[in-house]
């Protein structure tokens, strides 16, 4: 019923990019259990669009993990990865490829996440070389990776290259 205001509405929801930009920024400022209300707020809303729940999912995982084990047990490679994985998602490549390198650096070569995540930075530059180097060596240490990349929009640039082809699909 309205009243002498007019209709009760609901609030305007966020547009998604919005919502994500958001929820980041909350992670990022290590406010973990709202970032985890707004991660969830996003899949609840978005709950069929694939990438975007997706991420959702994964930074969910990541505010979990760090509610229940803390800063200090964080610190180091993961840290430095999921905060390079922040400023990849907001386009501050150069940032982005100096802590995906320190985390390489402190969790050492067989990083198939971080190998990984330094070659979607790569391939989102048209760097094919090293974005193909790194990504092979994240197949390598984990086969799985071949199927994320294989359905991964940051290595669009890639889809013709044959290098690309044959280590996401090596039986076509």
């Amino acid at each position: 019923m309205a009243t002498a205001k007019g209709p009760k509405r609901r609030p305007a929801r966020k547009a998604p990019d919005k919502a994500l930009e958001g929820a980041l920024k909350l992670l990022h400022k290590k406010s973990y259990e709202k970032a985890q209300g707004a991660f969830e707020a996003i899949l609840a809303d978005n709950a069929n669009e694939g990438p975007l729940a997706a991420t959702a999912r994964t930074y969910l995982r990541v505010c979990a993990r760090y509610l229940s084990k803390g800063d200090a047990e964080l610190d180091g490679g993961n840290a430095l990865y999921e905060n390079g994985v922040f400023h990849l998602n907001n386009r501050d490549y150069a940032q982005a490829l100096e802590l995906f390198e320190k985390a390489l650096k402190d969790a050492g070569p067989e990083s198939s996440h971080i190998h990984y995540a330094l070659a979607a930075l790569e391939a989102l530059q048209k760097n094919t070389d090293e974005s193909l180097k790194h990504l092979k060596k994240s197949i390598e240490i984990k086969d799985e990776q071949r199927f994320i990349a294989s359905h991964d929009p940051d290595f669009a640039s890639l889809a013709s290259q044959k290098e690309f082809t044959e280590l996401i699909d090596p039986e076509a």
